[in-house]
């Protein structure tokens, strides 16, 4: 709960939990929070984190980023091993929901990762995945499309674990089942996780949700936890 100023390095290893009150991260400064590692800021935030996420295999995961302002660019792509597909195709991908398909990302093109919201991503070989931006310390609200099958990837907004069960029974007005789905790349497969589980999604974990035809999905700063790492892998 301190309140705390970073002027050199410091690291959040794979096993550590810190809750902070307020977080200064000065302009020369190193704040690294490594896979499976949680980190909440209570109070305001200022400055950049990077956090790392371990892919352990060169298959598609369901990620999210935990920070707020990262690009994916042709040098995030490069930087972070991504994996080249048919003709410009980048393996960066976004569902589109209103067709059950996926849009990927283009060589040459940029964006930023956008709040609570999921993507399919895929190394060409095992290793790490970084997302560089600032802390969010706000609710999150993510606007579901509602056609076809109504199917949404959504993702973990924090650099900490949330309850997705409290996502789920708070958003009833909004979902057509209280129900999260985690792709599982060793059993190529889909786990679901119902209300009642209280499923702690990891940092940088995406997940899909299905609309009931209207409605926001709600992530509040308040289902935030510190948990042993969940990641599906």
């Amino acid at each position: 709960g301190d309140n705390i100023i970073v002027r050199a390095n410091k690291t959040i290893n794979t096993t550590e939990n810190i809750t902070l009150g307020n977080l200064t991260v000065e302009t020369n400064a190193a704040f690294n929070i490594s896979s499976g590692g949680s980190l909440i800021v209570n109070g305001t935030a200022s400055g950049t984190i990077t956090y790392t996420r371990t892919l352990g295999t060169n298959n598609y995961y369901l990620l999210a980023s935990p920070v707020v302002g990262e690009t994916y660019d042709d040098t995030w792509v490069s930087n972070n091993g991504i994996a080249t597909g048919t003709g410009d195709n980048r393996a960066i991908a976004t569902y589109v929901t209103s067709n059950d398909t996926w849009t990927y990302f283009q060589a040459g093109s940029s964006a930023t990762f956008q709040d609570g919201q999921g993507y399919a991503i895929r190394r060409s070989s095992s290793g790490t995945v970084s997302f560089t931006g600032t802390i969010n310390t706000d609710d999150e609200t993510v606007t579901l499309t509602t056609t076809d099958n109504g199917y949404n990837l959504l993702g973990n907004p924090y650099p900490s674990y949330i309850n997705s069960g409290s996502i789920l029974s708070a958003n009833t007005n909004s979902l057509a089942t209280q129900t999260i789905w985690l792709w599982n790349q060793a059993t190529a497969s889909y786990d679901t996780y119902v209300a009642n589980n209280a499923f702690k999604i990891a940092p940088g974990q995406g997940f899909f949700v299905k609309s009931d035809g209207s409605g926001d999905v709600s992530i509040l700063e308040s289902y935030q936890s510190h948990e042993s790492d969940t990641f599906q892998r």
